[in-house]
């Protein structure tokens, strides 16, 4: 069984905390929504579990391994990270998903895309699939580019995700889309932890975790069941 274990975690910057002996414990077939206000360290602990900044102090466990043990491309296989500001690389859309997942066949990229309404996007692009996002990029709003970037981490079948203002910029109908397929996580007995101020997107979470600032510190209180 597939369990995500955070124990006594913190991160410290300049000499303050912005993750204070964190802990935590979820179990796979779960969301987790973590909530706060800005500066409580929502996006800190993202960074530390998403493997941008290592910890100063605890262990950041999966299935009894802590992550230290993991390789990069073992933990990218394991671990899906969607950050604010997705990036996309400097190649065709197709290249794009077959770096994120060299196995994909062709009607799995189209299934992923029709998922993601993007495909009357796809469809009007000259060369399609193999159209270099260079040449378009001025060309394409952000949302837009964040849903191609949110349907290229689809692309892999990962263990765990970790999600941080997923529908941030994004209309109603494209936060529906993401709304679902976190949904469908639970479903396919995967671990979803969501970082978000956004009420929609974590009304579906069976946990719920709260940061919070008292005098200084930072806390966090335990899931509701």
């Amino acid at each position: 069984e597939s369990i995500l274990q955070v124990e006594n975690l913190s991160k410290y910057f300049g000499g303050l905390a912005a993750v204070s002996n964190c802990s935590l414990k979820i179990k796979k077939g779960s969301i987790t929504g973590i909530i706060g206000p800005n500066g409580s360290g929502k996006t800190s602990l993202f960074n530390v579990l998403a493997g941008y900044v290592t910890p100063n102090y605890g262990n950041i466990i999966i299935d009894k391994v802590d992550i230290k043990n993991f390789d990069m491309g073992s933990y990218k296989k394991k671990v899906g990270v969607f950050n604010q500001n997705p990036k996309l690389l400097n190649c065709s859309l197709l290249d794009n998903y077959l770096y994120a997942n060299p196995n994909l066949k062709l009607k799995e990229i189209s299934s992923i895309i029709e998922a993601c309404h993007l495909s009357n996007f796809v469809d009007s692009l000259k060369d399609g699939l193999n159209t270099n996002l260079h040449e378009i990029n001025s060309e394409v709003n952000s949302s837009l580019l964040k849903m191609i970037a949110f349907s290229k981490m689809m692309s892999n079948n990962h263990e765990v995700l970790f999600l941080d203002e997923p529908t941030e910029g994004l209309d109603v109908k494209n936060s529906q889309i993401i709304y679902n397929y976190i949904n469908n996580q639970i479903n396919e007995n995967k671990i979803v932890v969501i970082f978000s101020k956004d009420p929609y997107i974590i009304k579906g979470a069976n946990n719920l975790i709260t940061l919070s600032l008292d005098d200084g510190s930072y806390l966090i209180s335990n899931p509701r069941e």
